[in-house]
């Protein structure tokens, strides 16, 4: 009897621990969503320097402008653009040179 006893104890731990491994060895996923704020805010033409200036009117031609953000921290013009035969937007990133940032 205590063979019987000593063997169903035997198995009962035997059963335990491979649940208890299986549940440990389960991954687990997290997921993580990180939101990038940009600080862009809406400007007009006006208020940039010449040279931002000088750079969007050059798109005057083939382009219309239909957004002027501004981002003051990296000192850089967002300039959202409409083509004129194609109706594409395209945004484009300025500096505070009027140079196109890639």
């Amino acid at each position: 009897m205590k063979r019987i006893l000593l063997s169903a104890m035997v198995l009962m731990g035997i059963g335990s621990s491979a649940i208890a491994s299986s549940v440990l060895n389960s991954e687990t996923s997290i997921s993580v969503v990180q939101t990038i704020q940009e600080d862009y805010k809406e400007v007009s033409l006006e208020s940039l320097n010449i040279q931002v200036q000088a750079a969007i009117k050059a798109f005057n031609n083939a382009y219309e402008v239909k957004n002027l953000e501004y981002k003051e921290d990296a000192k850089l013009t967002r300039v959202t653009l409409t083509d004129k035969e194609s109706k594409a937007e395209k945004v484009v990133i300025l500096d505070d040179e009027g140079q196109e940032v890639k």
